[in-house]
């Protein structure tokens, strides 16, 4: 029993069920764009939906595909993300050479493999890193000790829709997937996800230098969030020398420490809700260089120690998009 436990608790790999996901949905989601690059509109049609085909004509598609492709050729591709958040929402994303430029093609697919909803737009360049090259001088552990998955996560603007914001241009947003997804049943309720009530933990010692709750939990998968406090309910920790973490989307009534208190490294700040700017229970952390939140802060990069990313340890690194990790708990 000794030895099945620490077998478990050593996992963080993905299961073989995520890779056969993530197979399918590469599969597919190349093929989808093979048919976009050859400009074969005719083809693509034929594998929409019915809702695609109603909302999208074929004459349109064949424009929009014609358009593109006389502005510049869609070259090869050099990048993509791979989501499948459960069987019914699957989202594919790549990024194509475009001229000088590079073209987004974003592609959800249904549980048969039909194309519920397409999206082709340039990417636009990100600017500058003020703090490209920054090491965190907080010795960092994941904020949580099972394993979860990283939804978003990592450099660039596939792995991480992040990075766009200065503020957040590091941010992660961790999920459990299991069993085909990251929730079970329909995802209607929150206590469909796997994330949901799960406890968030202090990534380092510090002391509280922001802290709101009260915010009710979103119905999940709806597109329209609460806007007017993005981060849900949150903690902001500050963790000395002008590093500041924040942890947000908290479930309401959770959060269990008070501003000016001092807490410990692994220490449990609240637990994983659904509340803010949030269309599905999760976790998002990232590090700044002041408390103030929304654009008042540059973002720093967070690199965690002690750690398991995909069956591997890592003494020190960046998790990104795609991975199962585990914080290693050292005697």
């Amino acid at each position: 029993m000794g030895f099945l436990l620490v077998a478990a608790a050593a996992a963080a790999q993905p299961p073989a069920e995520y890779v056969r996901a993530v197979e399918r949905l590469r599969r597919e989601g190349r093929a989808a764009a093979s048919l976009v690059r050859a400009g074969d509109a005719k083809a693509l049609f034929s594998r929409f939906d019915r809702q695609m085909v109603a909302a999208v004509p074929l004459a349109t598609l064949k424009k929009t595909l014609d358009e593109h492709r006389a502005a510049a050729p869609i070259g090869e591709r050099v990048e993509e993300s791979l989501l499948p958040t459960s069987p019914r929402n699957r989202t594919y994303v790549a990024d194509h050479r475009w001229g000088k430029r590079v073209l987004t093609l974003q592609v959800s697919l249904d549980p048969a493999g039909k194309i519920s909803g397409m999206f082709l737009n340039p990417r636009a360049a990100l600017p500058p890193d003020p703090k490209a090259g920054y090491r965190n001088r907080t010795a960092l552990r994941l904020p949580f000790d099972r394993e979860w998955w990283v939804f978003w996560g990592g450099a660039t603007e596939a792995q991480n829709y992040h990075v766009v914001a200065p503020d957040q241009r590091y941010a992660y947003d961790f999920c459990i997937w299991r069993e085909g997804g990251t929730h079970r049943n329909d995802g209607s309720r929150n206590e469909h996800f796997w994330a949901w009530g799960q406890p968030v933990l202090a990534p380092a010692a510090g002391t509280v230098a922001a802290v709101h709750d009260g915010e009710k939990d979103n119905r999940p998968l709806v597109e329209i969030q609460n806007l007017r406090q993005p981060a849900g309910n949150h903690v902001v920790l500050d963790l000395g020398g002008g590093e500041f973490a924040l942890l947000a989307h908290f479930q309401r009534g959770s959060v269990r420490v008070k501003q000016g208190e001092q807490v410990r490294t692994g220490q449990v700040l609240g637990l994983c809700g659904n509340s803010g700017n949030s269309s599905e229970p999760h976790l998002h952390m990232h590090l700044q260089e002041r408390a103030a939140l929304f654009g008042a802060a540059k973002g720093l990069p967070a690199v965690f120690e002690g750690y398991r990313a995909d069956g591997k340890e890592i003494p020190r690194g960046a998790p990104v998009q795609g991975q199962f990790i585990r914080h290693l708990d050292r005697p």
